[in-house]
């Protein structure tokens, strides 16, 4: 039920900053249990960000749930490249909200994990860097990151549609 209903949140967060574009529960499987769910729940859209460079595309993500969702944090993974300090060039995302360190916390909903990526595209948390390169380059030379975040945006971002 938990998860339908966090599904559902995300649909209404549709057009605005994000575009759900496949999740499991839109297959009209009738077997999927919770413990099956859970097993191989990966939901995937695009996040419309709001800032530039990034404005002018979107970037699809995953969610996906581990096993011992919701008790470990659902992981989060740019599918589409992206020029970010807290974007490795894999797409591993480093956002405090997932964080089982930190602030994760078995309530933390995809909304509002999906709302705090957004915002991390518009401002990048340094304390959290993990690609060095757009983290330098961030800090100490703006024009230059804008213009390589611009190169990638242009190269493999997605329609906002």
């Amino acid at each position: 039920r938990r998860l339908c209903r966090e599904v559902q949140q995300l649909k209404k967060l549709s057009s605005s900053i994000f575009l759900l574009d496949y999740d499991p529960f839109s297959d009209d499987d009738e077997s999927l249990t919770d413990s099956k769910v859970v097993q191989s729940l990966s939901i995937q859209g695009r996040i419309l960000p709001t800032s530039e460079p990034f404005c002018q595309r979107s970037f699809r993500i995953s969610i996906t749930l581990p096993e011992m969702y919701p008790f470990a944090p659902p992981v989060l993974r740019f599918l589409t490249p992206i020029y970010h300090p807290n974007v490795m060039n894999n797409g591993t995302v480093c956002i405090k909200l997932t964080d089982c360190y930190r602030d994760y916390t078995p309530h933390v909903t995809f909304s509002e994990i999906i709302i705090a990526t957004e915002k991390l595209i518009s401002t990048p948390d340094l304390e959290f860097a993990i690609h060095p390169d757009a983290a330098m380059e961030y800090n100490g030379n703006r024009e230059q990151y804008n213009r390589h975040a611009l190169q990638y945006v242009l190269r493999w971002g997605l329609p906002r549609v």
